[in-house]
């Protein structure tokens, strides 16, 4: 079993969730936005980068 953890990087920094509104179609650069609040997560291809990493 693999025991790497995210260690929050996908947080949201304002609320703390990891409620991702990631649209259809989402393309390396397409920016995304939490969910919840509204918080600036990241560009899709840099958050895909750190989910795999």
């Amino acid at each position: 079993m693999d025991n790497k953890r995210l260690d929050h990087k996908l947080d949201c920094k304002a609320c703390g969730t990891i409620q991702m509104d990631i649209p259809d179609g989402a393309e390396e650069h397409t920016l995304i936005h939490c969910s919840k609040c509204g918080g600036y997560f990241g560009e899709w291809g840099a958050l895909q980068d750190d989910f795999y990493a």
